[in-house]
């Protein structure tokens, strides 16, 4: 039996207002999905990229209003918190690695 694997990416341009706009946009990739199980792999992957594109347009919009607020004072806030912004990354790498 072969074995594939299934990616799926949803983008979104969803107009704010005011000329502006946020472009959310999630991808899910499955792997070693034996040939015989793709639909209801593709089907599982689906349904996460719901849920998941919903929580991204949610962070967004609200990434979208702070920099509304200003940009320069939240490049500011980025520059200096990257160490943090690392270490979050990092931290969410190795729980992901768990599954």
């Amino acid at each position: 039996m072969s074995k594939v694997n299934i990616s799926v990416s949803r983008t979104l341009t969803i107009n704010t207002g005011n000329y502006a706009s946020i472009k959310p946009s999630v991808s899910l990739t499955v792997t070693d999905v034996d040939s015989e199980n793709v639909s209801d792999a593709y089907l599982a992957i689906e349904e996460a990229l719901s849920g998941l594109i919903k929580m991204e347009i949610m962070n967004c919009a609200s990434d979208g209003k702070k920099v509304g607020e200003g940009l320069d004072s939240y490049c500011r806030d980025v520059h200096n918190n990257l160490q943090q912004i690392g270490e979050n990354i990092e931290k969410s790498l190795t729980e992901l690695n768990k599954f």
